[in-house]
């Protein structure tokens, strides 16, 4: 297993150095250049732990030469990434359903603790406006048979919402529902030990749609290109996402996003945004710091296309 997972990490290095050589940014192959693999001994936890340094600092290094070609701040590294890169990448973060990564920071159970915690002056008020797409489930992952599940706990989350909305194929019994959302993971190589690859979300809404509820049509789409204000805009369409992320609190899960919360700072007049997401672990609502809060992510947008038939 050890070795298994030094090559993983071998694998995201080089995908690495291949972006940096075809952008030609010499800072992020001197950072690679810095990992010598002969100063370690092979499988001891300073090689695994000085390797995964290292290749934080080149994703730090990608994402800021990303920011400046793109004049957007938000870019997320895994967009040049092939479907095997992504899947590696996912696999060197220990892609499991349910694994907190507490040191990195922590759950956002109230915005206003983690703005005076975190931002601003902990006498700070604040005035609040909300956008929800309302009829999304709150169901978490232990509802439901089998293990690493998040990803089909959140598409079972958003499509209880497409229900709501009249698309009357969709089960209204929830195991009912999940067990077809489950079929056709399994079809796609899902196993309560590995879960669901990453890039095989898209294919998981399609299939859902139409092998799974016999619809004509329906699809659904992954990005690894997106910036906050994309969310933002899927919200405030009323179209729910799927976000798989590889970083922060829920590194290595799937969650529902439905909403977000604008807290407006009644002294300094800054204005911060917050996710609010059904993550399969609580069945309360959970935020994302997002719009001025200093937080970034790396993962992966699933949305959601209906038929053009509701029945």
């Amino acid at each position: 297993m050890l070795k298994q997972k030094v090559m993983s990490i071998s694998v995201v290095i080089m995908a690495f150095l291949c972006i940096a050589l075809s952008s030609n940014q010499n800072s992020i192959l001197v950072k690679a250049a810095e990992l010598d693999l002969n100063c370690f001994e092979s499988g001891s936890e300073n090689y695994l732990e000085r390797q995964e340094d290292v290749i934080d600092e080149i994703a730090e290094e990608r994402t800021a030469v990303d920011q400046k070609e793109n004049t957007d701040d938000d870019v997320n590294l895994l967009y040049k990434m092939s479907d095997s890169d992504v899947e590696n990448y996912f696999y060197l973060n220990k892609w499991e359903c349910g694994e907190k990564n507490t040191s990195a920071a922590y759950e956002v159970t109230n915005p206003v603790s983690y703005l005076h915690k975190n931002v601003d002056k902990s006498t700070d008020t604040y005035t609040v406006s909300s956008k929800l797409v309302t009829g999304v489930s709150s169901s978490i992952c232990n509802d439901f048979s089998g293990d690493n599940n998040c990803t089909l706990t959140a598409l079972f989350n958003l499509m209880v919402y497409y229900r709501n909305k009249g698309y009357s194929r969709i089960p209204s019994n929830k195991y009912s529902l999940y067990n077809v959302i489950k079929k056709q993971a399994i079809n796609l190589g899902y196993t309560d030990k590995s879960g669901l690859s990453v890039t095989k979300n898209n294919n998981l809404v399609t299939n859902t749609w139409t092998k799974g509820l016999g619809y004509s049509n329906g699809s659904g789409s992954t990005t690894y290109f997106w910036n906050k204000n994309t969310v933002i805009d899927y919200i405030s369409n009323n179209k729910p996402v799927i976000f798989s992320l590889a970083s922060g609190y829920y590194y290595n899960h799937s969650i529902a996003i439905y909403g977000y919360k604008t807290y407006t700072n009644t002294r300094t007049k800054s204005k911060y945004k917050f996710l609010v997401v059904s993550d399969g672990w609580s069945r309360q609502q959970r935020y994302l710091a997002w719009t001025n809060t200093g937080e970034g992510y790396i993962g992966a947008l699933t949305t959601v296309n209906v038929p053009s038939k509701k029945s």
